[in-house]
């Protein structure tokens, strides 16, 4: 923003500049707490105007010189937000006219040397008023005659008016596009809470880049939707141990931030109960005794039905997808999950929060929910880290440790990356004596010793800042330990997909195991488990719509080419099993798997 920073600068200004941006993505939050601190900085104030609503030129100058007035009296600094009918009630009793109100400028109070002029809003005023006559009173009474800098402000885009794009370049210079700077608007937000409540504030940070990584990938810019947000994990966060629920607290995180953003949009005004939500909200089948309610020769399941019928809960399933596939559910440590939490989502709509069913809720999921990572010291390495510390004789001792246990592959990799960059860093120190070719063939004699499968730790995000100092050191260590990390992963994650699999039948997110197994493990593997099931007719009508409804409308393209393979051998292997002692419904149940099967597998080649 440096253009609005030189302008502030100048005097004797003769045009205005304007801040165009979205509605709610900080253009008001930058004004009022990063430039109107430059402005004060800078030895001026800053006079604002908010023009939502005003409907004629006459009514706009009363309350800008009502404000002068009331700000002349109390000395109080320049601001309209919230004065409305109190500032002309104050103005009658001090006997002012509207002939005296028309006579007095804005210049009898202000001067243009020591005031910079911000008016907001500019999308807002009413279909009653025109830009015309606006940026004509602006522009006569602030720029042209007496020299003041004007900041405009607004989300252009919203401006319909045609006669507004033909005249702004009369008065307007330049015109700045604001980008929000999200990371920083998140400590902003989150310093409100700072003091008032220390142990939430530090909780947010500790959280910071995980919300920042949300925000970004589901394109939440909205400043006001994030303080909502935050105010309603306060309540929770104010109900809730956040240490015993520090294996879900990112679900928590996401699924209420969610349903904020939703509320915000209007999603649920339709709803007359919470059993209106679609079953991609709520993860419940509708079922009836048991069995999903939809006869077996049904190509639709009722919850399709649901949806062709009603077209509010329709969009909303359709909205919802985004929020139950993205990166962060897909890759951020290893998935951060969707969740629905009726009590989150009923304080979102009422504002009121169920403390028991909120805690039976996060006690149920958090039984469901395996640890993903699992550290543990390293006594040595944690010794080094600390090497300030130590004696001469007790920091080479260490050293001297360390590199024996690199050499005879003692560390597992998460250890091993540590260590080599204490080395590292402790050598370039002049802490640790060692040629770096000396040091190269240490590291890479340890490289080749590692087990990947001894840790069930997944790297993630894990070690950015290791990895990169590993490439600065050398560039062939980097590469074979970033090898090492895909091959380990890839390992965790196929592990975690076993444990899937091994309880598929028992799995309550039927769609979301779906997905880990198709993705994650060999097509013999799959059919080896479904051949186990093949009797459970409710488990495999269920897997044959989970089937329907995943590859119906979706093209192959690079994220399902991999699976047609082994949709192929899933379907073969099936086939293998009609004549093997299944009775006349097991086989029809089981060929409707089978054809939808194939048919998927159609649809993608077709797709390719």
């Amino acid at each position: 923003m440096q253009q609005i920073e030189e302008y502030i600068s100048k005097v004797n200004t003769d045009y205005a500049i304007a801040i165009n941006g979205k509605w709610g993505r900080g253009k008001t939050y930058y004004v009022k707490n990063v430039l109107s601190n430059k402005i004060k900085k800078a030895s001026k104030k800053m006079f604002y105007v908010s023009l939502n609503g005003i409907s004629s030129t006459n009514e706009l100058h009363n309350l800008i010189i009502s404000t002068c007035t009331v700000n002349h009296l109390n000395t109080s600094g320049g601001s309209t937000t919230g004065l409305g009918e109190r500032i002309n009630r104050i103005t009658e009793k001090l006997g002012f006219a509207q002939s005296v109100k028309s006579a007095l400028k804005f210049h009898d109070f202000h001067f243009p040397e020591s005031t910079i002029v911000v008016f907001d809003d500019l999308e807002r005023i009413s279909s009653n008023y025109n830009y015309k006559d606006l940026l004509g009173y602006i522009n006569r009474e602030f720029i042209e005659t007496h020299n003041f800098r004007v900041i405009l402000i607004g989300d252009f885009t919203q401006i319909k008016s045609s006669e507004f794009s033909l005249i702004k370049e009369k008065y307007i210079r330049w015109t700045v596009d604001y980008t929000l700077d999200l990371s920083q608007a998140l400590l902003d937000l989150f310093s409100i809470f700072d003091p008032s409540n220390k142990d939430y504030y530090t909780h947010l940070l500790e959280h910071k880049e995980f919300l920042l990584s949300i925000c970004e990938t589901l394109e939440i810019y909205n400043l006001r939707t994030i303080k909502f947000f935050l105010e309603v994990y306060e309540m929770i966060c104010e109900n809730i141990d956040k240490k015993d629920y520090s294996i879900i607290i990112r679900h928590i995180i996401y699924s209420t931030l969610v349903y904020v953003v939703e509320f915000r949009e209007g999603s649920f005004d339709y709803m007359r109960s919470l059993l209106d939500l679609p079953i991609v909200i709520s993860q419940e089948d509708k079922r009836a005794n048991g069995i999903v309610y939809t006869p077996l020769n049904n190509t639709k399941s009722f919850e399709e039905e649901r949806l062709e019928s009603n077209d509010e809960l329709r969009k909303l399933h359709e909205r919802f997808g985004r929020y139950t596939y993205n990166t962060i559910v897909a890759v951020y440590d290893n998935g951060t999950k969707y969740k629905y939490f009726e009590s989150i989502l009923e304080l979102v709509r009422t504002g009121k929060l169920d403390e028991q069913k909120l805690i039976a809720e996060l006690d149920a999921h958090k039984k469901q929910t395996k640890p993903i990572l699992k550290f543990e010291s390293n006594p040595t390495i944690d010794s080094l880290a600390l090497f300030r510390s130590l004696k001469e004789n007790e920091l080479d001792q260490k050293i001297e440790e360390l590199v024996e246990s690199i050499r005879n592959g003692n560390l597992e990799l998460e250890e091993f990356v540590r260590a080599i960059n204490l080395l590292i860093y402790l050598n370039s120190e002049q802490l640790y004596s060692s040629p770096k070719k000396d040091l190269i063939e240490i590291i890479k004699e340890g490289i080749h010793k590692i087990n990947i499968e001894n840790s069930e730790v997944n790297f993630g995000r894990y070690s950015h800042f290791e990895m990169k100092e590993l490439k600065n050191f050398d560039n062939s260590i980097y590469e074979n330990i970033n090898e090492l990390i895909v091959q380990k992963n890839k390992f965790h994650i196929e592990q975690e997909a076993l444990k899937i699999l091994q309880n598929w039948e028992y799995e309550d997110d039927k769609s979301n195991a779906f997905y880990e197994i198709i993705n994650k493990l060999p097509g013999e593997v799959i059919a080896d488990k479904l051949i186990t099931l093949i009797k459970d007719r409710i488990f495999i009508e269920a897997l044959a719509r989970e089937v329907f409804s995943t590859y119906r409308a979706v093209n192959a393209g690079e994220h399902h080419i991999e699976e047609v393979p082994k949709l192929e051998i899933i379907s073969s292997r099936l086939k293998t099993q009609i004549d093997k002692g299944l009775d006349k419904i097991d086989r029809y149940i089981l060929n409707q798997l089978i054809k939808q099967l194939d048919s998927s597998i159609a649809h993608l080649h077709k797709t390719v």
